[in-house]
């Protein structure tokens, strides 16, 4: 058996700068009371959990706990309502007749891996009318880094199926730090990009790069 994990932002689900920024961005100010960027790959950690993690200790001096982590997911959780309930986030063109098509797959099972956090994750997900039931769904929640958060996804998935470890495994992202976190892994990589974005990723190593989801699974079987 095979896995395919997908990342979320840019990939399952459209990436829009300021449909994806502004809810962070706002609950960091309202929680801490602190102003910040939203350029992510300033951050060590380009996930939830650790660009809070470093916010708290740069402004704070101290480690984030896990009441500053309850009370931000209060307030951006109520920021996705405020900033999106009226204006649904897109899934990708052909993403979810993929994830139909691979759930009905001998050879192929799936998994989501996201820097969000799961709730947040999820939101966009169900927004975009995306079914993930019954999917491993890895979040900021499993883990810091990116690279954790893809092995809790395979951990998941393998418990979930009560499989040997998987035959193959391929990560589908959009950007430089999927790109990163596949190779660290050993793992098969396969972008989600156009434009910049399809520049950006070459440049940091992906091979295989399409625009949407329709060349999909011709592909999983090359890698």
């Amino acid at each position: 058996m095979n896995l395919v994990v997908f990342d979320i932002d840019g990939t399952l689900i459209q990436y829009h700068k300021k449909k994806n920024d502004l809810a962070y961005v706002r609950a960091v100010r309202e929680t801490f009371g602190i102003k910040i960027e939203d350029d992510w790959a300033s951050y060590i950690h380009s996930t939830d959990s650790g660009i809070l993690s470093e916010i708290i200790e740069k402004n704070r001096g101290r480690s984030c706990t896990p009441e500053d982590v309850v009370l931000f997911k209060k307030n951006m959780n109520s920021w996705l309502d405020r900033e999106y309930g009226k204006e649904p986030f897109e899934c990708t063109p052909g993403a979810k007749e993929c994830l139909n098509e691979i759930g009905n797959d001998s050879d192929w099972t799936a998994a989501i891996a996201t820097g969000n956090w799961e709730f947040s994750g999820g939101y966009k997900l169900q927004s975009g009318g995306l079914d993930f039931k019954g999917i491993p769904f890895a979040s900021a929640d499993d883990g810091i880094t990116r690279e954790s958060i893809l092995q809790a996804a395979r951990a998941k998935a393998e418990k979930a199926l009560l499989t040997r470890p998987f035959e193959k495994i391929v990560y589908v992202g959009d950007w430089i730090w999927d790109v990163k976190a596949a190779e660290t892994l050993g793992w098969g990589f396969i972008g989600i990009a156009s434009g910049e974005e399809e520049k950006a990723i070459r440049e940091a190593g992906a091979k295989q790069v399409i625009p949407d989801f329709s060349r999909l699974r011709k592909l999983l079987n090359r890698i």
